[in-house]
């Protein structure tokens, strides 16, 4: 399964493909979309960014959680370098420890 992310200054969404590679046949299709409007108090697009990384990462284990077939991986895209930046900053003290990730970033 992929999962793709992005936001803008109008609003932000993530949608999940499932592919589905059989021998030599591969087809991908759209499982779930979603999507949200920017507040009309003023935001950050690194925080929008981050909202849809949320977003993502809900829609993912959702769909994860209701396929009744089995996912070899999940895969998780993103343009954001705030976002990658983010996942990969660790907890002060703790090296290799990853922070958790906020459930509600705006």
């Amino acid at each position: 399964m992929h999962v793709f992310c992005d936001a803008s200054s109008h609003g932000y969404g993530a949608c999940a493909y499932v592919r589905v590679v059989y021998e030599d046949y591969v087809q991908c299709s759209l499982v779930i979309g979603k999507s949200g409007v920017a507040p009309l108090k003023p935001v950050t697009i690194p925080r929008l960014e981050l909202t849809a990384a949320v977003l993502a990462a809900k829609l993912g284990t959702m769909v994860s959680r209701e396929l009744e077939c089995f996912l070899s991986r999940v895969v998780y895209w993103t343009d954001a370098t705030v976002v990658l930046r983010y996942l990969n900053n660790t907890k002060p003290g703790r090296p290799g420890v990853p922070r958790c990730f906020p459930r509600k970033v705006s």
